[in-house]
C-alpha cells in the first residue's frame, strides 16, 4: 500500500459492500451517528494527516474531504472525515462531507491551537499541567496535574467513568440525539459516552494528556463526583503523571504533531505507555559527548547494573526524563540554595561536566513528581563484558541529588508541516 506501514483494524464494524456504503449506528449512550463502511487504512491516514500525496484513496467522495496542500506533502485532515470514521458523525447531517460547524464550529482556531503545539518545549508542556485551565458551566478553574502516579489507578477512575455512562444513558432516555457538550482547549466538541472513555481513564494511570485531564476533570464536575469549589483538590488526589506519561505525550502530541482526540497505538506508536526500549529505538545513541547539539531532544533512559535498559512494567520500573532543548552547559556548576558551592553535590561530583536542562515526571508516588533541573553527564560507563560505550553515562540527576546511569539518545526535530 504505497509503503505505508498498516494501521491496526478500525473501529467499527467492517461492511461487505464497498467504501461508499455507510451505516446508522447508535453506541447505546449518545445520538445516532453515521459510520464510514469496511475501513480503508489509507482513510484513516488521510484523516490523520499522514498519507502521501502518492497515495490514492478509494473513493472521490474521500477524497474531496480531504484537501490537498502540496506544500506539505500530505493529505489535509478533514474533521468531519475523521469524526465518521470514529463514530461521531451526527446522522441528522447529510454526509456530503463539509466541515461541519455543529461538530467543530472553531475549526480555523484549532488548528491554529495544533500548530501552535510544535512550539511548545518540554519545560512548556510541564508548565500546560501545571497551570490547567477546566471549563465548566458555572466558568473555568485551574488545577494543577503534577503528582506523580505509577501503577493501577485508584478506584475513583471506576467509579467516574461508571456515573458518565449511567449519565449518558440518562440523558439519551430524555432526548434521543443528545451528546455530550465538551470543551477541550477552548472548542466546543460534542462526543459521546465511547468515544471519550479511554480519555477518561488516562489520568488516573499517570498517562493523561493535558486535553485527557480537561475531560475527566469536566466530566467529574458533570456527574457531580465532585464540585467547582473542590475540583482542583480532586485533581490533585486523584490524576497524575507517570515518567513516561510524560515523555511519550510530549513526543506523540508535541513533536509528532497528533491531535489530541488521536490516542497512541499500543506498541505501534510512541506515546505515553511505550516500553523504555522503544524510545532508546526511537532515537539515536549519543557516543561522543563533544557531538551533542543541543538543539535536539535527548532522552536519559535507565539501565540496570548490566546496562541494559529497563524496560518498565512487569520487568520493573525503570525512567526517563526528556531535555529542554539549547539549554545546555559545557561545565556543569550547581549552587544550593544559598548561592554557594554545595559540598554534597562535590563530592558526588556534579560539577564541571557538560549537562542538559531536563524536564521530568519522577517518584515518590504520590509527591510532587513534575520538575525540571541539570542533568551534568559525568562518565562514559561499561563493564568487562561491554567495554565499547554504547551512549550510557553516569549522570548527576539535580532533581534527585543523586548518581545513576542512563543512556543517551537524541531525538532530533520534526520536520516542519509549515
Amino acid at each position: 500500500m504505497d509503503g505505508i506501514p498498516p494501521a491496526p483494524p478500525l473501529p467499527w464494524e467492517r461492511s461487505r459492500t464497498g467504501m461508499r456504503s455507510q451505516s446508522v449506528a447508535n453506541d447505546g449512550c449518545g445520538a445516532p451517528v453515521i459510520r464510514c463502511g469496511p475501513g480503508c487504512e489509507k482513510l484513516r491516514l488521510a484523516a490523520e494527516g499522514r498519507l502521501p500525496l502518492s497515495s490514492k484513496l478509494c473513493s472521490p467522495d474521500y477524497l474531496a474531504a480531504a484537501s490537498i496542500n502540496p506544500g506539505e506533502g500530505v493529505f489535509k485532515p478533514a474533521t468531519t472525515l475523521y469524526l465518521a470514521m470514529t463514530g461521531l458523525f451526527p446522522a441528522e447531517n447529510a454526509p456530503s462531507w463539509p466541515i461541519n460547524p455543529y461538530i467543530f464550529p472553531d475549526l480555523d482556531g484549532a488548528e491554529k491551537r495544533e500548530r501552535r503545539m510544535d512550539m511548545l518545549t518540554p519545560a512548556d508542556y510541564a508548565d500546560t499541567y501545571r497551570n490547567l485551565e477546566v471549563a465548566l458551566q458555572a466558568g473555568s478553574v485551574n488545577v494543577k496535574i503534577e503528582r506523580y502516579h505509577i501503577g493501577e489507578a485508584d478506584a475513583e477512575m471506576g467509579a467516574l467513568v461508571q456515573a458518565v455512562k449511567e449519565y449518558c444513558h440518562a440523558q439519551q432516555k430524555k432526548d434521543p440525539q443528545f451528546t455530550l457538550e465538551l470543551i477541550v482547549n477552548g472548542d466546543k466538541v460534542n462526543t459521546n459516552y465511547e468515544a471519550v472513555k479511554l480519555h477518561v481513564v488516562a489520568p488516573f494511570y499517570g498517562k493523561g494528556s493535558p486535553e485527557d485531564c480537561q475531560i475527566a476533570a469536566q466530566l467529574a464536575v458533570l456527574t457531580k463526583r465532585t464540585s467547582k469549589e473542590h475540583l482542583a483538590h480532586y485533581c490533585d488526589k486523584y490524576m497524575g503523571l507517570d515518567c513516561n506519561g510524560f515523555v511519550g505525550n510530549y513526543l506523540f502530541h508535541v513533536r509528532n504533531g497528533n491531535p489530541w482526540w488521536i490516542l497512541a497505538r499500543d506498541r505501534k506508536d510512541l506515546g505515553p505507555s511505550s516500553s523504555m526500549d522503544q524510545f532508546v529505538a526511537a532515537g539515536h545513541p549519543v557516543k561522543d559527548l563533544g557531538a551533542i547539539n543541543p538543539a535536539n531532544l535527548h532522552l536519559f533512559v535507565e539501565v540496570d547494573k548490566a546496562l541494559r535498559v529497563i524496560p518498565g512494567g512487569s520487568s520493573g520500573a525503570g525512567h526517563i526524563v526528556i531535555s529542554q532543548p539549547n539549554k545546555y552547559t559545557p561545565a556543569s556548576f550547581v549552587f544550593n540554595s544559598f548561592g554557594g558551592l554545595d559540598m554534597g553535590y562535590a563530592r558526588k561530583g556534579a560539577y564541571g561536566h557538560p549537562a542538559l536542562w531536563a524536564v521530568e515526571s519522577t517518584g515518590p508516588n504520590g509527591a510532587i513528581g513534575l520538575h525540571e533541573s541539570w542533568y551534568a553527564i559525568k562518565k562514559p560507563v561499561s563493564t568487562k563484558h561491554q567495554t565499547v560505550n554504547r551512549g550510557i553515562y553516569e549522570v548527576f540527576r539535580g532533581s534527585k541529588a543523586e548518581n545513576r546511569n542512563f543512556e543517551l539518545v537524541a531525538i532530533p526535530p520534526a520536520k516542519s508541516a509549515s
